[in-house]
Protein backbone atom coordinates (compact mmCIF):
# COMPACT_ATOMS: atom_id res chain seq x y z
CA UNK A 1 0.00 0.00 0.00
CA UNK A 2 1.27 3.41 -0.96
CA UNK A 3 2.12 5.65 1.35
CA UNK A 4 -0.09 9.08 1.98
CA UNK A 5 1.79 12.13 3.40
CA UNK A 6 -0.15 13.68 6.58
CA UNK A 7 0.02 17.19 7.32
CA UNK A 8 -1.64 19.49 9.71
CA UNK A 9 -0.62 23.40 9.78
CA UNK A 10 -0.17 25.79 12.51
CA UNK A 11 0.85 29.10 13.59
CA UNK A 12 4.83 29.75 14.69
CA UNK A 13 6.23 32.90 16.17
CA UNK A 14 10.07 34.51 16.39
CA UNK A 15 9.87 34.39 20.27
CA UNK A 16 8.98 30.47 19.83
CA UNK A 17 11.65 30.08 17.24
CA UNK A 18 14.23 30.91 19.79
CA UNK A 19 13.00 28.73 22.19
CA UNK A 20 13.31 25.93 19.34
CA UNK A 21 16.91 26.99 17.99
CA UNK A 22 17.98 26.73 21.99
CA UNK A 23 16.61 23.52 21.97
CA UNK A 24 14.29 24.35 24.89
CA UNK A 25 10.78 24.78 25.87
CA UNK A 26 8.20 23.03 28.70
CA UNK A 27 8.45 20.71 27.89
CA UNK A 28 11.26 20.31 25.36
CA UNK A 29 11.32 17.91 22.34
CA UNK A 30 12.20 14.66 23.03
CA UNK A 31 14.69 14.72 20.32
CA UNK A 32 15.38 17.34 17.82
CA UNK A 33 17.47 16.58 14.77
CA UNK A 34 19.69 19.02 12.62
CA UNK A 35 17.95 21.99 11.05
CA UNK A 36 18.18 21.99 7.57
CA UNK A 37 17.00 24.75 4.92
CA UNK A 38 15.82 25.29 1.47
CA UNK A 39 14.86 27.84 -0.27
CA UNK A 40 13.01 27.14 -3.57
CA UNK A 41 10.75 28.53 -6.82
CA UNK A 42 7.35 27.11 -6.97
CA UNK A 43 4.87 27.32 -10.27
CA UNK A 44 1.64 25.92 -9.81
CA UNK A 45 -0.30 24.93 -13.17
CA UNK A 46 -3.94 24.99 -13.98
CA UNK A 47 -6.60 25.40 -16.86
CA UNK A 48 -10.33 26.51 -15.94
CA UNK A 49 -10.04 25.10 -12.85
CA UNK A 50 -9.89 21.25 -13.92
CA UNK A 51 -7.43 20.56 -11.49
CA UNK A 52 -8.27 22.47 -8.28
CA UNK A 53 -11.94 21.44 -8.84
CA UNK A 54 -10.61 17.58 -8.36
CA UNK A 55 -8.52 18.58 -5.65
CA UNK A 56 -5.22 18.13 -7.88
CA UNK A 57 -2.47 19.95 -7.51
CA UNK A 58 0.25 20.28 -10.13
CA UNK A 59 3.71 22.25 -9.42
CA UNK A 60 7.04 22.63 -10.62
CA UNK A 61 9.58 23.35 -8.52
CA UNK A 62 13.01 24.92 -8.86
CA UNK A 63 15.35 24.51 -5.88
CA UNK A 64 17.79 26.86 -5.32
CA UNK A 65 21.17 26.55 -3.00
CA UNK A 66 21.07 28.48 0.09
CA UNK A 67 24.69 29.22 0.91
CA UNK A 68 23.92 31.36 4.82
CA UNK A 69 23.21 28.04 5.83
CA UNK A 70 25.89 24.94 6.26
CA UNK A 71 22.91 22.33 6.17
CA UNK A 72 21.29 23.49 3.12
CA UNK A 73 19.89 20.44 1.25
CA UNK A 74 22.11 20.00 -1.89
CA UNK A 75 20.51 21.54 -5.28
CA UNK A 76 23.63 22.90 -7.70
CA UNK A 77 22.48 26.22 -8.92
CA UNK A 78 19.04 24.96 -9.72
CA UNK A 79 17.34 21.88 -9.85
CA UNK A 80 14.19 21.52 -11.51
CA UNK A 81 11.52 19.21 -9.85
CA UNK A 82 7.89 18.16 -11.01
CA UNK A 83 5.34 17.27 -8.46
CA UNK A 84 1.20 15.93 -8.45
CA UNK A 85 -0.37 15.81 -5.24
CA UNK A 86 -3.94 14.25 -5.12
CA UNK A 87 -6.08 15.56 -1.98
CA UNK A 88 -7.79 12.59 -0.34
CA UNK A 89 -11.33 13.02 0.17
CA UNK A 90 -12.58 14.70 3.66
CA UNK A 91 -9.38 16.75 3.95
CA UNK A 92 -9.56 20.71 4.63
CA UNK A 93 -6.84 23.76 5.04
CA UNK A 94 -5.81 22.87 8.26
CA UNK A 95 -6.20 18.95 8.19
CA UNK A 96 -4.94 17.50 4.54
CA UNK A 97 -3.72 13.82 3.51
CA UNK A 98 -2.03 13.60 0.05
CA UNK A 99 -1.36 11.27 -2.41
CA UNK A 100 2.20 12.53 -4.34
CA UNK A 101 4.40 11.63 -6.72
CA UNK A 102 7.04 13.33 -8.22
CA UNK A 103 7.51 9.97 -11.02
CA UNK A 104 7.34 11.81 -14.41
CA UNK A 105 5.40 8.88 -16.12
CA UNK A 106 2.64 8.71 -13.52
CA UNK A 107 2.61 13.03 -13.43
CA UNK A 108 1.80 12.75 -17.43
CA UNK A 109 -1.17 9.89 -16.94
CA UNK A 110 -2.56 12.22 -14.58
CA UNK A 111 -2.62 15.33 -16.61
CA UNK A 112 -3.59 13.54 -19.69
CA UNK A 113 -6.50 12.10 -17.48
CA UNK A 114 -7.91 15.76 -17.28
CA UNK A 115 -6.22 17.22 -20.57
CA UNK A 116 -6.35 13.78 -23.16
CA UNK A 117 -3.85 16.26 -25.72
CA UNK A 118 -1.58 13.89 -26.50
CA UNK A 119 0.95 17.27 -27.58
CA UNK A 120 1.02 18.14 -23.94
CA UNK A 121 4.31 17.62 -21.98
CA UNK A 122 6.87 18.70 -20.10
CA UNK A 123 8.42 20.63 -22.81
CA UNK A 124 5.69 23.25 -22.38
CA UNK A 125 4.45 22.97 -18.96
CA UNK A 126 1.00 20.45 -20.60
CA UNK A 127 0.57 24.22 -22.25
CA UNK A 128 -1.28 24.57 -18.97
CA UNK A 129 -1.77 28.26 -17.08
CA UNK A 130 0.72 29.73 -14.38
CA UNK A 131 -1.85 30.26 -11.64
CA UNK A 132 0.21 30.85 -9.27
CA UNK A 133 4.56 31.09 -8.50
CA UNK A 134 6.36 32.52 -5.18
CA UNK A 135 9.30 31.75 -3.40
CA UNK A 136 9.79 29.86 -0.19
CA UNK A 137 11.90 29.90 2.25
CA UNK A 138 12.10 26.60 4.63
CA UNK A 139 13.56 25.38 7.95
CA UNK A 140 13.06 21.71 8.38
CA UNK A 141 13.73 19.51 11.42
CA UNK A 142 12.94 16.16 12.72
CA UNK A 143 11.00 16.04 16.41
CA UNK A 144 10.82 12.93 18.71
CA UNK A 145 12.27 10.66 15.59
CA UNK A 146 9.09 10.98 13.73
CA UNK A 147 7.42 13.79 13.29
CA UNK A 148 8.89 16.51 10.15
CA UNK A 149 8.30 19.99 11.42
CA UNK A 150 8.46 22.46 8.56
CA UNK A 151 8.28 26.33 9.17
CA UNK A 152 8.14 28.35 5.50
CA UNK A 153 8.18 31.95 4.53
CA UNK A 154 7.05 32.63 1.34
CA UNK A 155 8.37 36.44 -0.84
CA UNK A 156 4.61 37.56 0.11
CA UNK A 157 5.53 37.40 3.78
CA UNK A 158 2.81 34.30 4.31
CA UNK A 159 4.19 32.50 7.18
CA UNK A 160 2.44 29.00 8.15
CA UNK A 161 4.05 25.48 10.13
CA UNK A 162 3.21 21.91 8.96
CA UNK A 163 4.12 19.01 11.02
CA UNK A 164 3.92 15.98 8.27
CA UNK A 165 3.95 12.06 8.46
CA UNK A 166 4.18 9.70 5.78
CA UNK A 167 2.13 6.93 6.74
CA UNK A 168 -0.59 4.40 4.89
CA UNK A 169 -2.90 4.70 7.70
CA UNK A 170 -4.10 8.26 7.11
CA UNK A 171 -6.99 8.32 10.30
CA UNK A 172 -4.21 6.71 13.00
CA UNK A 173 -1.26 9.10 11.62
CA UNK A 174 -3.88 12.36 12.40
CA UNK A 175 -4.09 11.09 15.98
CA UNK A 176 -0.43 10.87 16.25
CA UNK A 177 -0.01 14.56 15.06
CA UNK A 178 -2.50 15.23 16.90
CA UNK A 179 -1.13 14.07 20.21
CA UNK A 180 2.38 15.15 19.22
CA UNK A 181 1.09 19.17 18.73
CA UNK A 182 -0.68 18.68 22.22
CA UNK A 183 2.02 17.21 24.16
CA UNK A 184 4.32 20.68 22.64
CA UNK A 185 1.57 23.12 22.80
CA UNK A 186 4.17 26.16 23.77
CA UNK A 187 5.15 25.40 19.87
CA UNK A 188 2.38 24.97 17.80
CA UNK A 189 -0.44 27.66 18.03
CA UNK A 190 -3.32 25.90 15.75
CA UNK A 191 -6.01 28.70 16.45
CA UNK A 192 -5.26 30.88 13.14
CA UNK A 193 -3.07 29.21 10.62
CA UNK A 194 -3.47 31.87 7.84
CA UNK A 195 -4.32 30.53 4.12
CA UNK A 196 -1.77 32.30 1.95
CA UNK A 197 -4.80 34.88 0.88
CA UNK A 198 -1.81 36.66 -1.11
CA UNK A 199 -1.26 33.78 -3.63
CA UNK A 200 -0.89 35.51 -6.52
CA UNK A 201 0.66 35.38 -10.52
CA UNK A 202 3.44 37.63 -10.83
CA UNK A 203 3.98 40.01 -13.53
CA UNK A 204 7.92 41.58 -13.96
CA UNK A 205 7.18 45.60 -14.82
CA UNK A 206 10.38 44.79 -16.98
CA UNK A 207 7.95 42.91 -19.17
CA UNK A 208 5.37 45.20 -18.93
CA UNK A 209 7.17 48.05 -20.31
CA UNK A 210 9.24 46.57 -22.54
CA UNK A 211 12.99 46.86 -20.82
CA UNK A 212 15.80 44.72 -21.03
CA UNK A 213 16.51 41.87 -24.08
CA UNK A 214 14.38 39.17 -23.15
CA UNK A 215 11.04 40.50 -22.74
CA UNK A 216 10.08 39.19 -26.33
CA UNK A 217 10.56 36.23 -24.27
CA UNK A 218 7.55 35.76 -21.44
CA UNK A 219 4.15 34.84 -22.78
CA UNK A 220 1.48 35.48 -20.38
CA UNK A 221 -2.13 34.26 -20.16
CA UNK A 222 -4.61 35.39 -22.44
CA UNK A 223 -6.61 37.62 -20.02
CA UNK A 224 -3.31 39.75 -19.16
CA UNK A 225 -1.30 39.85 -22.97
CA UNK A 226 -5.22 41.65 -23.78
CA UNK A 227 -4.67 44.16 -20.46
CA UNK A 228 -0.82 45.27 -21.15
CA UNK A 229 -2.07 48.85 -21.69
CA UNK A 230 -3.89 48.69 -18.14
CA UNK A 231 -0.88 47.20 -16.12
CA UNK A 232 1.36 49.73 -17.56
CA UNK A 233 -0.99 52.35 -16.26
CA UNK A 234 -1.25 50.89 -12.95
CA UNK A 235 2.45 50.37 -12.56
CA UNK A 236 3.28 53.51 -13.46
CA UNK A 237 0.75 55.20 -11.29
CA UNK A 238 2.05 53.26 -8.45
CA UNK A 239 5.15 54.89 -9.36
CA UNK A 240 4.25 58.26 -9.07
CA UNK A 241 2.54 57.46 -5.82
CA UNK A 242 5.88 56.10 -4.36
CA UNK A 243 7.80 59.08 -5.49
CA UNK A 244 5.21 61.39 -3.82
CA UNK A 245 5.55 58.99 -0.64
CA UNK A 246 9.50 58.86 -0.75
CA UNK A 247 9.65 62.72 -1.86
CA UNK A 248 7.49 63.58 1.72
CA UNK A 249 9.96 61.13 3.95
CA UNK A 250 12.75 63.16 2.28
CA UNK A 251 12.05 65.96 3.70
CA UNK A 252 10.72 64.37 6.95
CA UNK A 253 14.50 62.73 7.45
CA UNK A 254 15.99 66.09 6.61
CA UNK A 255 17.41 65.27 3.20
CA UNK A 256 17.29 66.24 -0.15
CA UNK A 257 13.88 65.83 -1.87
CA UNK A 258 15.52 64.34 -4.76
CA UNK A 259 17.69 61.39 -2.96
CA UNK A 260 14.90 58.80 -2.13
CA UNK A 261 12.91 59.18 -5.87
CA UNK A 262 16.40 59.12 -7.56
CA UNK A 263 16.80 55.34 -6.36
CA UNK A 264 13.56 54.57 -7.09
CA UNK A 265 12.98 54.46 -10.90
CA UNK A 266 10.77 53.09 -12.99
CA UNK A 267 12.17 53.10 -16.78
CA UNK A 268 15.06 50.90 -15.57
CA UNK A 269 15.88 47.52 -15.36
CA UNK A 270 14.74 45.50 -12.25
CA UNK A 271 12.83 43.11 -10.11
CA UNK A 272 9.63 44.74 -9.22
CA UNK A 273 6.82 42.52 -10.03
CA UNK A 274 2.90 43.37 -10.27
CA UNK A 275 1.54 40.75 -7.77
CA UNK A 276 -1.89 39.54 -8.99
CA UNK A 277 -4.39 38.07 -5.70
CA UNK A 278 -6.72 35.58 -6.26
CA UNK A 279 -8.60 36.42 -2.91
CA UNK A 280 -9.01 39.51 -1.12
CA UNK A 281 -7.03 40.40 1.20
CA UNK A 282 -9.52 41.48 4.02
Amino acid sequence: MPLLEIEQKFSFTLANMAILARKGGLPPFKTLGDFHTQVFHDTYYDSRNKFSNAGLWLRKRHLHRDPSHPNTSPSPGATLEWEAKQSMQGGSFLRSTFSETKDRSQILELVRLHFPDPSRGFHDDFGLDAIAAFETQRLTVVADDKFTVVLDVTDFGHVVGEVELLAEDAEKAHVDIDAFLEEYAWFFDRSNPQKPHTEYYGIGKDDILGIGAQVAAVKHPECIEVRRAALEHFMRACHHITTVLLSTLCVKLGLEAHMLPELHQIDVAGGNLARLAHNPLF
